[in-house]
């Protein structure tokens, strides 16, 4: 064989060697799924999709009623029972108030604040709030302000409105949410064997301060090769639609957590059940 003839023969099957490899199917790779164990939430798959935005709160807590129960940050002047009034009586616990003072209601008389600062009816305050100091005043807004002379102390969070009393307790947080459900399909043969249910959503608060941190109780999760194709899939629950948009208006929505702080009751029977339901840490 002439050399140009062995030449193209050999380059001939080096092509070919080429194009066989490139056709060749690559191995399958190994998947898994990542899932819950029972005890803990369901875990839904990544999505590709727009980001869902969430509810406005009044047509969250009609579609996820179970939000209602977290108190939410609220202006003074927006508190229904206080509209239309010009003076006020309140109960607190003066122990809430001035350090080392004995425990027990006392009473004091608060009004509305004309001046400017005040003018929108956000301000109440009331005189004389301690007998040693009388050109005190106790101040109202979303805070609870100790003005004496000079000096103004600033006492307790913000502020969380309920139909009986002004709990200036709240910390900032937000909410989030998570499937839950107390029914485990248990399939023989098939993977996974275990299928947990979402039967209803729970939402939780989280800490939005530096210093505080709280939330839902850590979950274990383990690693379980990808679902048999030969199986059916899991039930995944009549929850669990509902759970995306759920997180997402739940992230947005701003709460208070209820924190120690003066609270002041629109009776004096309601301030002497705080003091009983609340009795001090033995020494």
């Amino acid at each position: 064989m002439r050399p140009r003839a062995l030449f193209g023969a050999t380059m001939g099957a080096f092509f070919l060697a080429c194009a066989a490899s490139v056709r060749r199917p690559a191995p399958a790779p190994v998947s898994v799924s990542v899932a819950a164990d029972a005890a803990a939430p369901l875990v839904e798959a990544a999505s590709t999709s727009a980001p869902l935005q969430p509810l406005p709160y009044a047509e969250a807590i009609r579609r996820f009623p179970e939000m209602a129960a977290f108190p939410r940050p609220q202006e003074l002047s927006e508190v229904e029972w206080l509209k239309g009034v010009e003076t006020v009586r309140l109960w607190v616990d003066r122990s809430e108030l001035w350090p080392g003072a004995p425990r027990g209601c006392s009473v004091y008389a608060f009004h509305r604040d004309r001046t400017p600062a005040g003018r929108d009816g956000s301000d109440w305050i009331a005189p004389r709030p301690r007998a040693g100091a009388p050109d005190a005043l106790l101040r109202l807004r979303s805070y609870v302000r100790l003005e004496a002379g000079d000096d103004a102390e600033v006492l307790g969070a913000t502020l969380i409105v309920y139909p009986d009393r002004l709990a200036y307790t709240g910390l900032n947080a937000h909410l989030a949410a998570r499937c839950e459900g107390d029914q485990v399909e248990r399939r023989s043969g098939c993977v996974p064997m275990d299928c947990m249910v979402c039967t209803r959503i729970r939402f939780y608060d989280v800490s939005d301060e530096a210093h505080y941190g709280w939330g839902s109780p850590p979950q274990i999760y383990r690693v379980l090769p990808a679902p048999d194709p030969s199986c059916a899939p899991c039930d995944p629950g009549v929850r669990a639609a509902d759970l995306p948009l759920a997180k997402a208006t739940a992230a947005a929505t701003h709460v208070l957590r209820p924190q120690a702080g003066p609270v002041f009751f629109r009776s004096p029977a309601d301030c002497a059940a705080h003091l009983r339901d609340h009795l001090p840490d033995d020494p």
